[in-house]
């Protein structure tokens, strides 16, 4: 595999992010924590990544000197040869940083840039000097969020969350200069629901959030009386807490905070409540007890995976009572599986009996419009069917051969497969395959569509002046997401479409809120115009006993449902306060609403959307109060 830019990259560290493993017997593929694997380019730009497990997957990183960071979330089976990467060259944000109280440099303290929103999000870092200045390395063009790393030494002062930091491609942006300030305090207590019984130990967090980007901001862990504290830069903050084994999740899982400088802000307080076991047996079809099988949830309520013992025996803790319990089990060695359901209720038990199943082996070729076979071609199997039970998409990939050829084993005979081919510059294919026997089946030739349609033009805004940084992202049927970002002069450009029209194309920029058009031709160029919000609407959701409503999402309504601006929300936090910013209108509709989700059984029968709109608001207002009845 090589490495290039217009010439190959040597010295190109490249690093395993993540590695998968295929058990299908679980709704989808499973992380591996694994010790840092990396390599390095040679002169040629080749690489070679040996001692890896067999079945398994990589997503891999890159990260050349004077060049982007190139962080690929593809999922390549071991063993693929003959991949090219391409790394682009670096950009760079450069600064200094000062405590605030006394304008003197920070020294050695960590720097991050995290962005670009449009695109996989990655973290760059660097470290100030003895003047407090930063350069960060090895960045992407984008939209940046810049953000300092707690100090240990200081661990009372960070900076303020600097948003929309533009670079462009093979550029530096200078002078983004740092103050770090007082932070805020947060503290609260995480306790049993029933019996007060504090839980010690237990991890909080927080994280800034915008979009599609997390940023951590500091963490704690309870202490013998359930009480944490933690330092946190002033601004909004989202306050977590991580799931607890053997609990049901009470109350809300993250709460939004207004972090103030210098101040404590209590009482925000997590908590579970005790929940129910059910225990139970797996059984062969001859009837004796089965070990090492896996077992998974079909619901969302239970996430874990659980393994029965040698005498067959199972244990599920942390389950609602009242609830129908949902499983799928599979021991792929013996081939075994089965799916079983009990009610939710003390004393209960859930007894799987397992079925024999046989495979077979499929086998076919990519080729392209012109009868072309096609090398490393992604092709993916999906399985959706078993027993009548969602099973998931399979993690099972493969890669064409020199011939285009590509062969798949270990299908289940009845089960009902697809297979989807994805490669750059063409249309996906999903193709449905026919009923499986037991003797190998050859299958019909894949033919890939090139996809050969464009979108391009210029984003500027009510002055004529271009606007950079714009992310733009269309939907186009059916290969997927597309995505742009505006150069410093407005310019964007989104290839490999299929479609004569793309469906929906969204536009985002800072404050200039989010725009979306339906049914935009291709092959032509698109220029459009945004215009800036100027106002803004802050204040409280209350009941009708004025307790604060919290994690209601808050919405403008927009005028025109199929173009035109498409505002961003926001939640209400634990005080029930929101703020909503960017907004064109003096005069606007405000909906408050939650989406709950219906359960019969194991299975999502609709959704009930609480909703209730509130018209002709004035914005400009910061006291606004909505009740909800």
């Amino acid at each position: 595999m090589k490495v290039y830019s217009d010439s190959p990259v040597k010295s190109a560290k490249v690093i395993v992010k993540r590695l998968y493993f295929d058990w299908s017997d679980w709704n989808g593929p499973i992380s591996g924590c694994i010790p840092e694997l990396t390599t390095i380019t040679d002169k040629n730009g080749a690489y070679e990544l040996t001692n890896l497990p067999e079945n398994t997957f990589l997503s891999l990183e890159f990260v050349g000197n004077g060049y982007a960071k190139n962080s690929s979330n593809d999922k390549i089976p071991v063993g693929t040869e003959n991949t090219e990467y391409i790394l682009s060259p670096e950009s760079r944000i450069e600064g200094t940083v000062l405590f605030g109280e006394t304008g003197k440099p920070a020294e050695n303290i960590s720097v991050q840039a995290s962005g670009p929103r449009t695109f996989s999000p990655i973290s760059n870092i660097a470290k100030t000097d003895n003047n407090g200045f930063y350069s960060i390395p090895n960045l992407q063009p984008g939209l940046y969020i810049i953000s300092t790393v707690e100090d240990d030494k200081n661990p009372e002062y960070k900076s303020r969350i600097i948003e929309n930091i533009f670079v462009d491609e093979g550029k530096t942006t200078g002078d983004i200069n740092i103050q770090l300030v007082k932070c805020g305090v947060i503290k609260g207590r995480v306790f049993d629901e029933e019996t007060d019984v504090p839980i010690s130990g237990h991890l909080v967090t927080t994280q800034y959030q915008e979009n599609n980007i997390r940023i951590y901001l500091g963490n704690s862990f309870t202490d013998k009386n359930g009480y944490y504290r933690i330092w946190s830069v002033p601004g909004k903050a989202l306050v977590k807490r991580e799931s607890l084994p053997g609990y049901i999740e009470t109350g809300n899982l993250e709460l939004s905070a207004n972090v103030i400088e210098g101040e404590l802000l209590s009482n925000i307080d997590f908590t579970f409540k005790k929940g129910v076991t059910i225990t139970g047996k797996v059984f062969s079809p001859e009837g004796s007890p089965v070990g090492g099988v896996f077992i998974s949830n079909r619901d969302s309520e239970w996430t874990d995976m659980v393994i029965s013992k040698h005498d067959g025996t199972i244990s599920i803790t942390g389950l609602k009572e009242g609830n129908i319990l949902s499983v799928n089990a599979e021991h792929k060695e013996k081939k075994l599986r089965g799916n079983a359901e009990c009610e939710v209720s003390p004393g209960n038990e859930l007894i799987i009996k397992m079925e024999r199943y046989e495979t077979t082996s499929v086998e076919g070729r990519v080729i392209d419009e012109q009868g072309i076979p096609m090398t490393g071609v992604m092709v993916l199997l999906h399985n959706k069917v078993y027993s009548g039970a969602w099973m998931g998409t399979s993690s099972v990939r493969t890669i064409t051969d020199g011939s285009g050829k590509y062969r798949i084993t270990d299908l289940i005979i009845g089960d009902k497969y697809s297979i989807g081919v994805k490669a750059k510059g063409y249309s996906d294919t999903v193709k449905p395959l026919p009923k499986l026997k037991a003797e190998m089946s050859p299958l019909a030739d894949v033919v890939m569509i090139k996809a050969d349609k464009w979108i391009e033009g210029t984003i500027i805004d009510s002055e004529g002046v271009p606007v950079s940084g714009a992310e733009i992202w269309s939907i186009d049927s059916p290969t997927g997401s597309k995505k742009s970002i505006t150069d410093s002069k407005g310019h964007y450009r989104i290839d490999y479409l299929t479609s004569m029209f793309q469906e929906r194309l969204f536009i985002e920029q800072g404050n200039y809120g989010r725009y979306r058009f339906n049914n935009v031709k291709t092959n032509e160029k698109q220029d459009f115009t945004l215009v800036k919000g100027n106002y803004f609407l802050e204040g409280r959701v209350v009941d009708t006993e004025n307790n604060p409503v919290v994690g209601y999402d808050v919405n403008i309504d927009p005028k025109n449902h199929d173009s035109g601006i498409d505002y961003k929300g926001c939640k209400t936090d634990n005080q029930g306060r929101f703020r909503l910013e960017s907004i064109l209108d003096e005069i606007v509709t405000i909906s408050v609403s939650r989406l709950e989700y219906i359960h019969r059984g194991t299975v999502t029968i609709g959704f009930l959307d609480t909703i209730k709109k509130f018209e002709n608001v004035e914005t400009n207002r910061d006291g606004v109060t909505f009740i909800l009845k």
